[in-house]
C-alpha cells in the first residue's frame, strides 16, 4: 500500500525585512487564574501569566467562581449607592487593590471595565443589571475609581491605567419582558447613559487615559452566527430577532457618540466564533463599521473571544489551542490591537480554557499563548506569509534571536516547505504543542527546509542570528 501524500504548505519567512509592525498584544486575558483560600490573591499561578508574558487582563467576571463580589465592580467598590461620593470611606478598594498590585508584579496591566459582572439567573432575581439611577453620580464614583489607581486619591497608587471600558454588552437586552443579564434598560437609556459617564470622565482625566465602549456583543449583519452551530444549538434557533437588535444597537450607538460628540478613544466588541476566519472577517467588518460613522482613527479591541463555544470536548485538547493560536496569529495581521481571550481565571465552563480546574495545571491552550508571548517578547515582525489561508503563520525577531510560529487547526497533517532566509532554520530548536506533546523540545527534525506537523499542532520554531 502506498503512503498518502501530505499536502505540503509553504511558509515563507525572510528576517532582514522588517514589516515596520510591532507584535501586539494579541494574548491578553479576561480575569486572571485567582485560587480560594490563598492568603493573597492569585500568586500561585501568576507566574504562567509572566511566563507567557501576558500584556493584559481585561478585568470582568473578575474571581467569580473564588472571589464573590468583592473584586472590580461598581456596587462592589461604591456599595451603597447613596453614600458620599467624595468621601474615601464610601469606597472599598480591598481586594481590587491587591488583585491590581499581584497583576503588575507579575507584568500584567489591567483594562478596567467600569461596570458590572454578568448576573447569570437573573430572571429569579436582578441585582444591579438595572441603569444607575444617577447617571451623573455613577460618573463621579468612575472618576474617584480611576483617581485612586492613577492619582493616589485616597491612599491609593500612581499606577497609569490606560484602558478603561463603560458597561459592557449593553446590546444583550432585546428583549423587555425577560430580565437581561447585563444591561435591563432600553437602548436610548444606555445611550444617554454612555454620553453622560464619558464626557464627565474625559472632562476629569482628558487624554491621560484612553475611554472605550461598549463591549458589544454581536454587529455582523451577514453569517449572524457561526455556521458550525447554526441548527445546533437550541439556544440561538430561530433567534435572528436576537442578532438584528444587536446589530442594529451598534449602529445607533456609534451614530449617537458622533452626533452628541461623546468620547470613544476605542471600540470594544466580542466574538464567541468556532472558525478563525469569521472571527478575522469580524475584524475587517469592525473597521468597515468603523469608517461609516467617522472612527476610522481610533483603534478598536477584541475584548471577548473564544472558539470554544458549545463544544465542552475540545477545551483540553489539542485542535482547541491549535484553533486559539490561529486565532492569535490571524488577527496580527488584522486591524484590531488588542485582543482579550474569555477566560483567563480557574472555572468550569466550556470558556475556561486555560487551566484544569481539578489540578490547577495548564491546558494545552496555555501553551498556544505563550508561544504567542515569546514573539511578543521579540517585538518586531518580519515579513512572513503562508500560501494557505487556513494554514496561519507569524514571524518575530529582535537583534539577537527569531522565532516562527506556525498553527495547523487542520483535522489531518501537512508538509511544511519552509523558505526562510535570514536564519538557518536546520539549526533551530523546534517546540510543539499537539496530541503527543505538550509544549516540547522535539529536538533536530527539520531536513532539508521541509517539516511535517500533525493535525491539530502549534509550532513553534526559534532561531538565534
Amino acid at each position: 500500500m502506498s503512503a498518502v501524500k501530505l499536502e505540503t504548505v509553504k511558509i515563507t519567512a525572510d528576517f532582514t525585512k522588517k514589516t515596520g509592525n510591532k507584535i501586539k498584544p494579541m494574548h491578553g486575558i479576561c480575569s486572571a487564574p485567582i485560587l480560594g483560600g490563598e492568603s493573597s490573591v492569585g500568586p500561585a499561578l501568576f507566574h504562567y501569566l509572566d511566563e507567557a508574558a501576558i500584556p493584559y487582563s481585561r478585568f470582568h467576571d473578575v474571581a467569580g467562581y473564588f472571589g464573590g463580589g468583592r473584586f472590580v465592580d461598581i456596587p462592589n467598590i461604591f456599595r451603597n449607592f447613596d453614600a458620599d461620593v467624595n468621601d474615601p470611606a464610601s469606597y472599598d478598594f480591598a481586594h481590587t487593590d491587591v488583585l491590581i498590585k499581584t497583576l503588575r508584579d507579575y507584568g500584567v496591566e489591567p483594562i478596567y471595565r467600569l461596570g458590572i459582572t454578568i448576573e447569570n439567573w437573573a430572571n429569579i432575581k436582578a441585582y444591579h443589571v438595572y441603569p444607575p439611577k444617577d447617571f451623573q453620580k455613577w460618573a463621579e464614583i468612575c472618576e474617584h475609581i480611576i483617581r485612586h489607581y492613577n492619582e493616589g486619591w485616597a491612599d491609593g497608587y500612581h499606577y497609569g491605567i490606560k484602558y478603561w471600558t463603560i458597561w459592557n454588552e449593553a446590546d444583550v437586552d432585546f428583549d423587555p419582558n425577560n430580565i437581561a443579564q447585563t444591561w435591563h434598560g432600553g437602548r436610548e437609556e444606555f445611550f444617554k447613559f454612555y454620553e453622560i459617564s464619558s464626557k464627565h470622565i474625559k472632562k476629569c482625566f482628558g487624554d491621560s487615559i484612553m475611554l472605550g465602549g461598549p463591549g458589544a456583543m454581536g454587529f455582523k449583519e451577514h453569517e449572524i452566527w457561526d455556521p458550525e452551530l447554526k441548527g445546533v444549538d437550541p439556544q440561538y434557533a430561530n433567534k435572528e430577532h436576537v442578532w438584528a437588535y444587536r446589530i442594529d444597537f451598534v449602529h445607533r450607538f456609534l451614530q449617537y457618540v458622533k452626533e452628541h460628540d461623546c468620547p470613544l478613544d476605542f471600540f470594544c466588541w466580542h466574538g464567541y466564533i468556532a472558525l478563525v476566519e469569521n472571527i478575522v472577517d469580524r475584524a475587517k467588518y469592525c473597521r468597515a463599521l468603523l469608517k461609516k460613522y467617522g472612527f476610522e482613527h481610533i483603534p478598536d479591541i477584541l475584548e471577548e473571544w473564544n472558539t470554544c463555544f458549545r463544544k465542552v470536548k475540545l477545551r483540553s485538547e489539542a485542535e482547541y489551542s491549535a484553533r486559539n493560536l490561529a486565532v492569535m496569529l490571524g488577527m496580527q495581521k488584522s486591524e484590531t490591537s488588542v485582543l482579550c481571550y474569555y477566560i483567563g481565571e480557574i472555572g468550569i465552563s466550556v470558556y475556561h480554557g486555560m487551566f484544569n480546574p481539578d489540578t490547577f495545571e495548564p491546558y494545552k491552550t496555555y501553551y498556544a499563548f505563550k508561544s504567542f508571548g515569546q514573539a511578543y517578547k521579540l517585538g518586531c515582525e518580519v515579513e512572513n506569509c503562508s500560501d494557505n489561508k487556513d494554514v496561519y503563520t507569524l514571524a518575530a525577531r529582535n537583534d539577537k534571536k527569531g522565532i516562527i510560529l506556525i498553527a495547523n487547526d487542520k483535522d489531518q497533517p501537512l508538509t511544511l516547505e519552509l523558505d526562510v532566509t535570514g536564519a538557518d532554520v536546520n539549526s533551530g530548536e523546534v517546540i510543539v504543542t499537539d496530541d503527543e506533546y505538550l509544549y516540547t523540545a522535539v529536538g533536530e527534525v527539520i531536513k532539508n527546509s521541509t517539516y511535517t506537523v500533525k493535525a491539530h499542532s502549534c509550532v513553534e520554531i526559534r532561531v538565534v542570528f
